[in-house]
This record gives structure tokens, C-alpha cells and sequence, in this order.
């Protein structure tokens, strides 16, 4: 349906009625009408600019308003999340400032349409930009199993164990003869391919942590490395084999102290996730000793323990469950070997070494034999306990395999008992 519009404007003085005719106007259109003389006026008030205005008030009050501010809201909260996802260098790219400026130009819109629906719809985008790591983790942990969470963690502690040694992998990038010159001819792409590991490896890390800021400053370390590499020895469009000359350590000095920087925070964080994984060694020891207590004393063994100062504050890189086996089977282990002995006596003493908390552990039993101290750890053995199952001696290597610790036999012949040594990663 169209109609015809007459608009009658006020006199000004003694003038006579302004009158403005607008002929076959759709029916439910913006109208803007206005009329000036001078020459900003006839810039503002044409038939053009009216058009335009009308355009832009059709577009912004004709969709729903959940439609409107929902996509508004999704614009603003994007552009958000990717401009605090950027790192530092980039922080104030064309594309940010693109994106800054369209959030702006939407806010404006949002609350030209609506004050009272833009404020809110405004502090919600904030506050989604504000919490986005923690709300990324919330969605993750309400998509995703503990058991899944749980082999993301082990991969990345893999991960991070082979990331510490990270000059062997850049090692190419640093190594040139003393006063030669090495023609260098890389091009971006060879250069990004030797950090593919790297950028799995910061992936993998927002995946377990996206709260942590600690894979934000590994992610900042690794692009600042390839901006290091690359002004070394990128070769650019057009440009002649680039000729690199390395009398001394001055080139490469800013290379290995990113490289350095970036290897501690990879120990640093790797250190934070084993604290996750780790158990207090006294309480939980405590907990199995209360357990084997009784069986201890029908059995009329005697246990003896030596425990270093400090032991108290000392945290082991052992999950409980992997705890209790290990100790278990020594206990189940040493308490069969004891019930034919005269004298029944476990030993069991840690100390410190380095890194490791070294656990000591013998008994008065008959002993390994010579046929079994090889196989023990490697694989499965026959059993000659009562339900046992051979395996014990063989998942525990494997676990303490799994944490970067080990488990060996330091036993004297057959018939004068046996001795075991278990170090285990210890963590303040």
C-alpha cells in the first residue's frame, strides 16, 4: 500500500508555511523529512540523504529486537575474544583496530535503538570478554569427560618433557661455523615447520588450562622466537641468497635468550602440572601404614623407618592410586618373603638426591633369584604367592617409567633378602 505524504512546516516570522509533498510512500517507511537553505543544508536536507537516513532506521528498527541485539551482542563479544586473544605485538594491528572500530560503530547502533536493552546487552558482551578463558574451560568441562581431561594432561606432560630440550630441535637455526659465512635460504613456510610442535604444544595447553596465563606468555615466546628466526633467516621475495656471517655469540644472543626464557616457563609450567598429579608422600604413606598395621603385626614383622628432615613438606609426582600400588606390592611382596624367616624385618629409608626422593627398601626374606631379577621389570612373571599375579614389579616400572622415575633391584644373593630402589620426582 502506498500513500501520499503532506508535511506543513511552522512559519518562521512573517513567512508564509513551509509545505512539503512526498508522493507514493510505502506504507510502514522511515520518513525524514526536512528542508534548508545555505550550503550545509542543501549538503543535510536533499532527497538523497533522506533516502540514506530513512535506509538506516528502517534497518535498524524494522528486525525483532532479540534478533537484533542477539547479533549485535555476538559481534561485540567476538570481536572481543579475538582482540584479547592477540598477543602482544599484535595487540594494535590494522585488523584489531578494525575490529575495535566496528565494536564501537555496533555499540552506537545498539543503543540508538534501544538505551534500556543496550546497556545490558552491552555489560553482558564486557563481561563475556572479561571471563572468556573461564568460560571457555566451563563449556570444556561440561563437553568433555575426566577421563579425557586426564589423557590431555599425560600427552601434555609428554609434550612439555621433550619441549625442555628444545635447542636439539632449533638446533639447525643457531649452529653455523666460527668466522664462515653460511648462505641461508628459508623461506617462511620452512621456518614454520619446524615449530609445528610448538604450536601443538601451546594448543595443548589452553586446552588443559585456558585460565592458566601461562600458555598465553608460551605462546608469546614461541611467535617471538619465529620473528627472531625469521629476521635471521628469512629470505624475502626478490632478494639474493642472505648471507649470514657468525664471528661470535652477538647474532645469536637474542635467540638463545628468548630460547632460554621460553625453557623456563615450559619447566615452570610443567612443574605446576605435576604438582596437580603429585601426592604429600608422609600422609599418604601414613594412610597405607595404618592399613598394613594389623597384618604387620600377626605377621611379627617389624618396620622399620628412616625419614629425612623435611620429609613432611615433600610432594612426589605420583597419582594416589599409582602410589598405592607401588607400595603395596612392595608390602605384599616382602611380607610373603618373610613367613618362612627367622628374623622379620622391613626396611624401608628415603633421602633426597637432586630431584628425586630415593626410597630404600629391604627385608630379611629368602630373596630374588638370579633367574628372576632380569624378566622382574620387563615383563609379567609366574607368581608364587597366593593370588598374585606376577605383574606388580612389572606396572610399577612401568608407572614410575610414566613419571620419570625408576625402580631397580639391589639385591645380594638368594637367601640374604632383597633390596629395592625406587626414586621418585619430589616436589616442594
Amino acid at each position: 500500500r502506498r500513500i501520499d505524504v503532506l508535511a506543513i512546516f511552522p512559519p518562521a516570522g512573517n513567512s508564509l508555511p513551509d509545505t512539503v509533498i512526498k508522493r507514493n510512500v510505502a506504507s510502514g517507511t522511515f520518513l525524514t523529512i526536512s528542508e534548508s537553505g545555505g550550503l550545509w543544508g542543501g549538503i543535510f536536507c536533499n532527497p538523497r540523504v533522506d533516502y540514506l537516513v530513512s535506509s538506516f532506521e528502517r534497518t535498524i528498527f524494522s528486525p525483532p529486537a532479540w534478533i537484533f541485539f542477539s547479533l549485535a551482542f555476538l559481534i561485540i563479544s567476538g570481536a572481543g575474544i579475538l582482540i584479547r586473544n592477540s598477543t602482544r605485538g599484535w595487540l594494535f594491528s590494522a585488523a584489531n583496530l578494525s575490529l575495535i572500530l566496528l565494536s564501537v560503530t555496533i555499540s552506537c547502533v545498539l543503543l540508538l535503538r534501544s538505551i534500556e536493552l543496550g546497556i545490558p546487552a552491552l555489560i553482558l558482551s564486557g563481561l563475556i570478554i572479561a571471563f572468556s578463558y573461564q568460560v571457555e574451560e566451563l563449556i570444556r568441562r561440561g563437553v568433555t569427560s575426566l577421563s579425557w581431561r586426564d589423557k590431555m594432561e599425560e600427552m601434555l606432560l609428554d609434550d612439555l618433557s621433550q619441549a625442555i630440550h628444545t635447542e636439539n630441535k632449533f638446533a639447525f637455526l643457531v649452529v653455523y661455523e666460527r668466522d664462515t659465512n653460511e648462505i641461508v635460504n628459508l623461506s617462511d613456510e620452512e621456518i614454520n615447520k619446524n615449530f609445528e610442535n610448538m604450536d601443538r604444544l601451546v594448543s595443548l595447553m589452553r586446552i588443559c588450562s585456558a585460565t592458566d596465563p601461562a600458555w598465553r606468555a608460551v605462546r608469546d615466546g614461541v611467535i617471538n622466537i619465529k620473528r627472531i628466526c625469521g629476521d635471521m633467516l628469512r629470505k624475502k621475495p626478490g632478494e639474493a641468497d642472505k648471507v649470514v656471517s657468525l664471528p661470535g655469540d652477538v647474532e645469536v644472543a637474542p635467540f638463545r635468550h628468548a630460547l632460554e626464557r621460553l625453557n623456563s616457563e615450559f619447566v615452570d609450567y610443567r612443574t605446576k602440572l605435576r604438582l596437580k598429579r603429585s601426592v604429600p608422600f608422609i600422609r599418604v604413606w601414613k594412610e597405607l601404614e595404618r592399613e598394613y598395621k594389623g597384618r604387620l603385626k600377626a605377621s611379627g614383622i617389624d618396620l622399620e623407618l628412616d625419614f629425612p628432615d623435611r620429609i613432611e613438606k615433600c610432594r612426589v609426582y605420583l597419582l594416589p592410586d599409582e602410589f598405592r600400588h607401588i607400595f603395596k606390592n612392595l608390602l605384599d611382596n616382602s611380607i610373603w618373603a618373610l613367613k618362612q624367616s627367622v628374623e622379620k624385618k622391613i626396611g624401608m629409608t628415603c633421602y633426597f638426591e637432586a630431584n628425586f626422593l630415593v626410597i630404600r627398601w629391604s627385608d630379611t626374606g629368602y630373596g630374588i633369584s638370579e633367574s628372576l631379577k632380569n624378566p622382574l621389570f620387563t615383563a609379567p612373571v609366574e607368581s608364587s604367592s597366593p593370588g598374585g599375579t606376577g605383574e606388580g614389579c612389572y606396572i610399577s616400572r612401568k608407572i614410575l617409567r610414566r613419571r620419570n622415575g625408576l625402580i631397580r633391584i639391589e639385591s645380594p644373593d638368594a637367601g640374604n633378602g632383597a633390596v629395592f630402589i625406587v626414586k621418585i620426582i619430589k616436589l616442594n
